[in-house]
């Protein structure tokens, strides 16, 4: 008997040939699963977002894979610090010719959020796909710069298992994780301002959309 996993990705469209050879060639972390890809992009044509911001831009994947969804005259600004998949990302964006679309800004995104605030910065959509143990922090700038009605979504909130797991069954190395983890699953799912799901699809999914009479501070 295959898994569940398996029947999903069984029954998945495959990428674009460019988009697959992104994929294949990425050379850094693993990129987000088909499956999950494949329900960011429904959500993404309900959406259809007209400005949507990145934190962890990786390789570029996702990134080009979501500016197919973009409303007429969207962009992604996207922010990596890693400067070899920085580089790699610009090249890949520029292979797709997504240079007008996408902007990657390269940084730390806990020095950069906070200088996208400050200068005013609002968006439909909003993708977290960095340290896992950081989502807690970026979240109130998150909540700060989405619009009301806009979609939030973070990936790998299970983070290969290890945040499912009891905290004594998690390695050393990865306790900070499974803990901040948590703690970011409990302020989105218990938050007032969001409707929020966990949605157990390729290394877990939150998807949490702004309420429209929510106070931008809130």
């Amino acid at each position: 008997m295959i898994s569940i996993k398996e029947f999903i990705q069984a029954f998945t469209p495959t990428f674009t040939k460019q988009l697959q050879e992104i994929y294949d060639n990425k050379g850094g972390p693993p990129a987000i699963e088909p499956e999950t890809a494949q329900l960011i992009a429904v959500l993404l044509a309900m959406k259809k977002p007209k400005e949507v911001l990145e934190i962890g831009t990786s390789f570029g994947f996702s990134a080009c894979f979501s500016a197919q969804y973009l409303a007429e005259g969207g962009k992604i600004t996207t922010i990596e610090r890693n400067p070899g998949l920085f580089e790699t990302a610009r090249k890949n964006f520029e292979k797709m010719e997504l240079q007008d679309k996408i902007t990657l800004i390269e940084g730390d995104a806990l020095e950069v959020l906070p200088e996208l605030r400050k200068q005013g910065k609002r968006y439909d959509y909003i993708f977290m796909d960095a340290a896992k143990g950081q989502y807690i922090n970026f979240l109130p700038f998150c909540i700060e710069m989405l619009n009301s009605g806009g979609m939030l979504c973070a990936d790998n909130i299970f983070a290969r298992g290890f945040v499912t797991a009891e905290r004594k069954d998690t390695p050393h190395r990865m306790r900070t994780t499974h803990d901040r983890m948590r703690v970011f699953l409990t302020e989105i799912m218990n938050h007032p301002g969001f409707w929020a799901s966990i949605v157990p699809i390729g290394d877990g999914l939150v998807v949490a959309v702004k309420r429209e009479c929510t106070l931008d501070n809130q």
